[in-house]
């Protein structure tokens, strides 16, 4: 035990120092950025110039439009001209009843149509499968218990689905056959 504890307290030893060359650890590569030198100061007045007259037409721009603003005029009164909400607000509700109508269609279509599946059909092979296993059972007795189980079980399940609290299923409704082979 002392052993261990002594490894412990020196694999602690070791990543502090580790961590510790890693904080003090310094750049070998130099990613700052580089130096800009000048070519010419000629191109430095002349760019500096550039901006200068960009600036002073933005503000000359900006008095003009602040001065329209200020007057009456009939541009800019706000609440003179009336304007549609949407300039295709009636393309929208005509594609609108239009699809609905469709909608409209499919739907009595479905409702119409024949069902592909027969259910008296299933019934009728559901019971002849149940007469085949009755038959290849070995313990007809037990057979019989578990079904009925299992129709006391589904007509439970679907009695609390119709109610708001449904209750977690049970597995293994079926019991294993005892002294079987």
């Amino acid at each position: 035990m002392p052993q261990k504890a002594w490894q412990k307290k020196i694999a602690e030893r070791d990543y502090a120092a580790h961590t510790k060359r890693i904080a003090e650890m310094k750049s070998s590569l130099d990613i700052s950025q580089p130096k800009t030198y000048t070519k010419s100061k000629k191109k430095d007045v002349e760019r500096k110039r550039h901006y200068a007259e960009i600036d002073r037409e933005n503000r000359l721009l900006l008095e003009r439009l602040a001065k329209i603003m200020q007057q009456k005029t009939i541009d800019n009164e706000s609440g003179v001209l009336q304007f549609k909400k949407s300039l295709t607000q009636t393309n929208r509700r005509i594609e609108l009843e239009r699809i609905t109508d469709e909608n409209q269609r499919l739907l009595r279509r479905i409702q119409e149509a024949e069902p592909c599946y027969n259910h008296l059909q299933w019934e009728e092979a559901a019971k002849t499968r149940e007469v085949y296993l009755r038959n290849m059972t070995e313990f007809p007795e037990t057979f019989e218990e578990n079904r009925r189980r299992l129709m006391a079980a589904s007509r439970h399940s679907a009695d609390s689905l119709e109610s708001s609290e449904r209750e977690p299923r049970r597995h293994g409704l079926l019991r294993p056959l005892s002294g079987s082979r």
